[in-house]
């Protein structure tokens, strides 16, 4: 072999092993970083107190407007002008990562943004806390609009660490050319023998406890189980609920109903505090929060009103990435830290009461309307709530679906669950409730137990007969 080719041979191959040394754990730890860091950005940009939240965004705004290139230049040769010196493979390093944090905050970002509001209530009406809910349900979602797009960007990184050649070419041509010359002058070195592996150093340098579950609780002789006094709620200017004060007692099934816009499901989400008063007093049970204009209320104050109830949503909100059985179980381990198997045992046993033991296994996307919103009743009353709240449980079913739930209501109110239902369906509230609630603007214009067969207002027999009588233009229709 000629020995110019032996030269160049004995000279490529330690300085193309080098570079991949250099290379593969940089764009592994880069990305790895750069990603942790990319969380916390999208965490504080999302959650974070204002102060902190502006700062990140002028971090984010500063890496995506300037060249990474310039980036590397400013870490690597401007910190040692402040009394800051890096290696080439620590510059690198933090280079690529606040480089990566910047553009994975922002897909991360969007990706929790894109999961649904519902998603989050879900969660909190079952007891889970905000990292709870942010681990078990919505990361776990974001991760599937999230994927692809840092794929992407983990591929735009391994053709990016190119330009560390800014940094680290110097000191590979230096190296290389301590090399060439010591060969040259060294006669112990004859035909091109490598040097000793440690003279190429610079190139590389660089009912917690899971007791018997136990039915829904039970006060005696209808004692009060939910108290709301003076409830005030207001959107901005916009008072949506004014001086309410009503009282549910216990095995009683509560029905409100009135004109959309009138505050039933504001009151409903009020109870369990997914709406938290603007003033007022919530009790259930022996518990009791107060309420005042720009006064805080704790989070363990509210998760412990929360934790004695049960919802029902409007629209379901099954967690799409778990099976029926273990959207009913979910609380029951994260929460109450049941042991899965007896957990997957009281889901079981819900199941079957709702008449899905058959659809343990579906995933959310499978099953009929009427059939998530049984399995959604399954998952409110896993833990044995005090009290079963509903918000329009059939308003997104058709007749005969909306009638599975109905029935499954109605088995419930005859076995003596505490229930307050917002609904729209008078069949519902007719065949099942105790006691009705008329609300308008925010106001209780009438309540009793007579009021579908014997309302005393005159707008509240108004409203009635607008749910009891079909308009004749509508008979026949074809469409």
């Amino acid at each position: 072999m000629p020995h110019w080719l032996q030269l160049m041979l004995d000279s490529l191959w330690p300085l193309l092993w080098a570079a991949l040394a250099f290379t593969i754990p940089l764009t592994l730890l880069s990305f790895a970083l750069g990603l942790g860091l990319g969380l916390a950005a999208a965490l504080v940009r999302l959650f974070g107190p204002r102060p902190l939240a502006a700062l990140v965004r002028f971090y984010v705004w500063i890496i995506r407007g300037t060249p990474l290139l310039v980036q590397l230049f400013l870490i690597f040769y401007g910190l040692p002008s402040v009394g800051i010196l890096l290696d080439a493979f620590t510059a690198a390093l933090i280079g690529f990562t606040l480089n990566i944090g910047a553009y994975t905050s922002e897909i991360i970002r969007a990706a929790i943004s894109s999961v649904a509001k519902g998603q989050w209530e879900a969660s909190f009406s079952i007891g889970m806390n905000w990292a709870q809910t942010m681990r078990r349900t919505i990361l776990p979602q974001a991760a599937r609009v999230a994927v692809p797009p840092l794929s992407n960007t983990f591929i735009s990184l391994v053709k990016d660490t190119s330009l560390a050649a800014a940094i680290t070419v110097p000191e590979l041509f230096q190296a290389a050319h301590r090399r060439h010359h010591l060969r040259a002058a060294d006669p112990l070195y004859p035909g091109g023998a490598d040097l000793p592996r440690h003279q190429l150093g610079a190139v590389g340098a660089a009912d917690k406890a899971g007791g018997a579950a136990q039915p829904l609780w039970r006060l005696h002789g209808g004692a009060r189980v939910i108290g709301l006094e003076h409830i005030v709620k207001q959107f901005g200017d916009n008072v949506v609920l004014k001086d309410v004060s009503v009282a549910f007692a216990e095995g009683t099934v509560t029905a409100l109903v009135g004109p959309s816009g009138g505050g039933k499901s504001t009151l409903l989400r009020c109870i369990n505090l997914l709406e938290l008063p603007t003033s007022g007093r919530v009790t259930i049970g022996e518990a009791a929060i107060d309420f005042r204009p720009g006064a805080k209320v704790g989070w363990a104050a509210i998760q412990k009103l929360r934790r004695q109830t049960g919802m029902v949503f409007q629209n379901f909100q099954l967690f799409p990435h778990r099976t029926a059985i273990d959207n009913v179980a979910e609380g029951l381990v994260t929460v109450l830290k049941w042991p899965r198997e007896r957990a997957r045992a009281r889901a079981m046993e819900l199941l079957e009461k709702v008449g899905l033991a058959g659809k343990a296994d579906a995933w959310p996307a499978t099953l009929s309307g009427g059939q998530q919103q049984r399995v959604a009743i399954a998952r409110a009353l896993a833990p044995a709530p005090r009290v079963l709240l509903c918000d329009e449980p059939t308003s997104a079913l058709d007749p005969e679906l909306s009638g599975e739930v109905v029935e499954v209501l109605a088995q419930l109110a005859r076995e003596g669950t505490t229930m307050v239902i917002a609904t729209h369906d008078l069949r519902l509230a007719s065949a099942i409730a105790d006691e009705a609630i008329f609300l308008e603007a925010g106001v209780v214009v009438e309540k009793g137990p007579e009021l579908f067969s014997r309302p005393q207002r005159e707008r509240t027999k108004r409203f009635i007969a607008t749910l009891t009588h079909t308009p004749a233009e509508q008979a026949g229709s074809g469409i």
